[in-house]
């Protein structure tokens, strides 16, 4: 993972806004560029330079995808197994149980979308702006 993305996952998890990152991503860039050093030797390990930042009250995207993925996750499971009851029958294949698969299969999808949702770049950064 490069020092921009590691700097603003470090950001998200201090709850600053997608445009407080963006921002900060462009000025670190901005001041690396004109002194010729890597971020790392600028600024120093990006979670260090994070705690520089006062908390702020956002939720990542990928902390709200997970809780979201966790609640259909649960659904999912409660849904097949009421379905199950209804049939009268067990939704299984040999000694694995289907709604519980499923809830899992869910469970990390959502926990492995988290984790690159609040690892990605922001929207806008790396784009150059043009001079009006």
């Amino acid at each position: 993972m490069n020092y921009y993305r590691e700097l603003a996952f470090a950001l998200r998890v201090r709850g600053l806004s997608e445009d407080t990152i963006r921002s900060t991503l462009d000025d670190v860039r901005m001041h690396s560029a004109e002194a010729g050093q890597d971020p790392s030797h600028e600024f120093g390990p990006p979670d260090r330079f994070a705690e520089n930042f006062e908390k702020g009250g956002a939720h990542a995207a990928g902390r709200r995808f997970v809780v979201v993925m966790t609640v259909v996750a649960l659904a999912v499971v409660i849904g097949l197994f009421v379905l199950s009851k209804a049939m009268g029958t067990e939704l299984r294949v040999g000694v694995f149980s289907i709604p519980l698969f499923a809830g899992v299969v869910v469970a990390v999808a959502g926990f492995v979308g988290g984790f690159l949702l609040d690892r990605r770049l922001p929207a806008g950064f790396g784009v150059e702006k043009k001079a009006a």
